[in-house]
């Protein structure tokens, strides 16, 4: 499966992923009627039954997270914690096919589960897949990690789990069918919000790291092969670039012509090599950065977008020495890879979504209107008109000196030859 740097993946030649926008609609105009019927039935139900008690020793676990490599990847400590609290239960993790070989390779769950996005038609034959499969299983207890998402909230309901846990929203389509509400608050970290998750049934999360994801001897050699045609050798210190952003919010891209000048200065300044990175739909937007550089660069820029598939792009990563990208899904694989990573913000909030630990350099100008998503009170651009204010507010000057302080640290100067000039190899 080719890697997501800020799309969701789809094979290099079969049908693309259907826009955000198209399934934020479907979520909001469908989603909100049908989650009401379900949600009446949930309350009749428990008025005849009763309410339903947990089991001591859940036989199946259903964690559910559709949207976001970067916060499934987070979502591996929750998962090793029911790993740890129910070792007999049967954990199964369903997700969108974009993220769904993230989650294979994470190697955590017992059963990953994917639906298809790549139309409308393969969308509905996977929910009517999934609906069916829930008849005949017994499914104890229901992890709804999505943020409100009203698809999530009918997907939960369709499992007849008696323990529903979501986040809490005062509305009737989604109290009326989350049994376990947890208190959803913006200023706390994901995994704050996460470990609340996991005591709501008794459980708390031991390690909050995220582990690194491993790759084959197959994948590290085709990298390995890939790199040396590029020609970058084992001494060499290479600078990852990752200039996209997925139509979640294009918003929150850094301007082309910024990774352009910074490039182009880093290159002068360093005696490094960079490679831009980015999945087969980055593949035109990358190419007309790379454009603009490979004259001036020979030899010592590599365009790697859509060239590499996901357990390449894993693989490629410890060789690089820094990484720099937007808030996107590869940020996150790179920091659990253990890569020092510059990171650029702006309509997300850092407090929120970025990761644990010191790897992560964050570059952050917070204006009035950041951050506009997720917000439940705002949507990505809504307040600048998609100018993205907050990332051209952000100057190359300051990304720059954290791209060089991150090398540094890492006992790379990258000013060791102050005097290299454009152009030379």
């Amino acid at each position: 499966m080719p890697v997501d740097h800020g799309h969701p993946p789809a094979p290099p030649n079969g049908p693309r992923s259907l826009p955000m926008q198209r399934m934020r609609a479907i979520d909001h105009y469908l989603g909100i009627p049908v989650c009401w019927v379900l949600g009446v039935l949930a309350l009749a139900s428990r008025r005849i039954r009763g309410p339903r008690s947990m089991r001591q020793r859940p036989r199946t676990v259903l964690i559910m997270k559709f949207f976001g490599l970067g916060h499934v990847l987070m979502a591996s400590p929750l998962l090793q914690a029911v790993r740890q609290g129910f070792p007999d239960s049967r954990l199964v993790f369903l997700t969108f096919d974009s993220t769904a070989a993230l989650a294979r390779r994470q190697n955590l769950a017992d059963e990953v589960r994917e639906i298809r996005t790549s139309g409308i038609v393969d969308f509905v034959v996977d929910v009517v897949r999934q609906a069916v499969r829930f008849q005949t299983e017994h499914v104890d207890v229901v992890l709804d990690l999505e943020f409100f998402s009203k698809f999530s909230t009918m997907m939960s309901i369709l499992t007849r789990s008696p323990v529903r846990v979501g986040y809490y929203l005062e509305t009737f389509w989604r109290d009326s069918i989350i049994t376990h509400p947890v208190f959803f608050n913006y200023h706390q970290h994901v995994l704050d919000i996460y470990e609340s998750t996991l005591r709501s049934i008794g459980l708390s999360m031991a390690e909050r790291g995220v582990a690194p994801l491993p790759s084959t001897a197959t994948e590290q050699a085709a990298v390995a092969a890939f790199l040396a045609a590029s020609g970058i050798d084992g001494g060499d210190v290479l600078v990852g670039v990752n200039p996209n952003a997925s139509d979640l919010s294009v918003e929150r891209r850094w301007p082309a012509a910024n990774f352009v000048e910074l490039i182009d200065r880093l290159l002068a300044r360093a005696p490094v090599k960079v490679m831009l990175t980015g999945g087969p739909a980055d593949a035109a937007y990358v190419r007309g950065i790379a454009e603009q550089l490979e004259p001036r660069w020979v030899g010592r820029l590599v365009n790697a977008c859509g060239r590499l598939g996901f357990g390449e792009f894993v693989a490629a990563l410890p060789r690089c020495s820094a990484f720099l990208t937007g808030d996107s899904g590869p940020m996150h694989v790179a920091v659990a890879q253990g890569v020092p990573t510059v990171s650029l913000w702006g309509p997300t909030n850092p407090n929120f979504h970025a990761p644990p630990g010191g790897q992560c350099r964050v570059v952050y100008k917070r204006l009035p209107c950041s951050p506009c998503l997720p917000m439940l009170t705002s949507r990505p651009g809504m307040w600048c008109g998609h100018r993205a204010d907050c990332m051209h507010s952000i100057g190359v000057d300051e990304v720059l000196a954290a791209v060089e302080v991150t090398l540094r640290e890492a006992n790379l100067s990258p000013l060791a030859h102050p005097t290299a000039t454009a152009g030379t190899a």
